[in-house]
């Protein structure tokens, strides 16, 4: 047998959770509630505490959209998002209408984001190499990444298989559309370069 034949044999053994394992595997105490970790392809990823800096980038943010939001939709913060079978994510902020979101019996579907976003610092390479093309596959519409090290938005839409198809970069003397009929200063949600 070739090593090619062997390693697509072990591929093919692999043990891939579902989200139902996931939920089995807390009710049975594997996994502890304060666990941080992500599904991703049916393999389980423990996710880095979450530090200051990030946690208060994510405030910001779900300040600025409540403000504009909280009679129709709810800014949901780190929490699970199921995208498929195989795959449950924990994104920074994930935004749902508010009457279909408070009606869950289960976590939230991607079908049902209006908007996604990663605050990415030492994260970058992981949500963009590794958690876009997740969301683009699981087609939600809009993606940002808001990259705290070069201080700009990048904006993701039309998803296609495992891409979007557009990119837009926002620098700090521009404002970021929204697909919910308003604008945001980039200034506002990064800083100034």
């Amino acid at each position: 047998m070739t090593m090619e034949a062997v390693e697509k044999l072990a591929e093919a053994h692999k043990l891939k959770y579902t989200t139902e394992d996931i939920s089995k595997l807390y009710k049975a105490g594997i996994l502890q509630e304060e666990d941080r970790i992500e599904l991703i392809d049916g393999e389980i990823f423990y996710m880095s505490p979450i530090n200051f800096t990030h946690a208060q980038w994510v405030n910001k943010l779900t300040d600025i959209f409540n403000q504009q939001l909280r009679d129709t939709h709810f800014v949901n913060a780190q929490n699970p998002l199921k995208l498929n079978k195989h795959s449950i994510l924990q994104p920074d902020i994930a935004i749902f209408e508010r009457e279909q979101f408070f009606k869950l019996t289960d976590h939230p579907t991607a079908d049902m984001v209006k908007l996604l976003i990663e605050v990415a610092d030492s994260s970058y390479a992981g949500d963009r190499n590794i958690k876009l093309s997740r969301y683009a596959e699981a087609n939600i519409a809009e993606v940002w990444v808001i990259n705290l090290q070069s201080k700009v938005i990048e904006v993701f839409s039309q998803p296609r298989q495992q891409q979007y198809l557009s990119q837009q970069t926002y620098l700090s003397d521009q404002s970021v559309p929204t697909p919910f009929h308003f604008s945001i200063p980039v200034s506002d949600i990064v800083g100034n370069k």
